[in-house]
């Protein structure tokens, strides 16, 4: 199956299938980005461009986020190669991710769960339906009983996510200093 060639910004239906694969494997076992990133090894950032792709995964990347998964390579490849036979499914499925960040562009604390929504979405198939309604059902009744500090690292996960799907609705002075100017001409002694 060719997947985009390595360093290709391209999308193609193969790659979006492969990234809803991983997704959908994170939903059913209850892992968002920033604990499939610790599990796996890999980077937060590269993470969360594989998943939203903006970068193309290589096989150790795979290999490593089917171990942190609990699943055979082979299980997400197959995933991809059946959403793939049905891009309809990958499209409607990118579809609904891409106006949920636009739908919540103010967020309250109360919608900190972000893999919620997404899992919800996302297509099920017979014989994973319901281990993932399963996983849904609990993730939904602990958003009232976590933490504090869980709370907020959701909280904090859910903004990193929606700056990551959509950079342009957000005014980040990351990289602009109000006091260049004036910096730049204050004499030196």
């Amino acid at each position: 199956m060719p997947y985009m060639a390595a360093g290709s910004r391209k999308t193609t239906v193969e790659s979006k299938a492969l990234s809803i694969a991983i997704k959908r494997a994170m939903a059913i076992r209850g892992l968002k980005t920033p604990g499939l990133a610790k599990a796996s090894s890999i980077p937060y950032g590269t993470l969360r461009k594989i998943l939203e792709l903006n970068t193309v995964a290589d096989y150790e990347q795979l290999r490593k986020i089917a171990i942190a998964l609990g699943v055979p390579l082979s299980a997400i490849v197959a995933d991809s190669e059946k959403l793939v036979k049905d891009p309809g499914i990958v499209e409607d499925y990118l579809d609904s991710i891409q106006q949920e960040p636009k739908s919540s562009a103010t967020v309250d604390p109360s919608v900190s769960d972000s893999s919620a929504p997404n899992a919800s979405s996302a297509p099920t198939s017979a014989d994973s339906g319901s281990s993932q309604s399963a996983s849904n059902t609990p993730s939904s009744s602990d958003a009232s009983s976590v933490s504090p500090s869980a709370a907020d690292d959701d909280y904090i996960s859910h903004i990193a996510d929606l700056i990551a799907a959509d950079p342009s609705q957000f005014a980040l002075m990351a990289h602009t200093d109000p006091n260049k100017f004036l910096e730049s001409t204050t004499p030196h002694d």
